[in-house]
């Protein structure tokens, strides 16, 4: 995977120097989030088992609308931050979460 060898070398020279920490974590969330499915099959070939990687949500503000009759059900789908702000225009609600 030639062409995310530069994230390796990012990430192996953090381990090298811990000043550098923050850069290995950086250059291991842009690793995953750069990552193909083709290079996924040869990293899965290599280690001989099923590999995924979930990616990462960076929002810190989440945003839903929806109708009155919606709400019971859909607030029970959300995601839930520490912050909530909601808003009542006629049959919409509006709901704003963030961190």
């Amino acid at each position: 995977m030639p062409d995310l060898v530069h994230l390796f070398n990012q990430w192996e020279l953090a381990k090298r120097v811990s000043a550098l920490r923050p850069m290995g974590k950086r250059a291991l969330v842009d690793f995953m989030n750069q990552v193909t499915d083709e290079q996924m099959d040869v990293i899965e070939k290599h280690l001989g088992t099923k590999v995924i990687f979930d990616k990462i949500d960076y929002h810190i503000v989440k945003n839903y609308d929806f109708t009155l009759e919606e709400a019971e059900v859909k607030m029970n789908e959300v995601d839930t931050f520490s912050n909530i702000v909601i808003h009542r225009d006629g049959d919409h609600i509006y709901i704003s979460f963030w961190r």
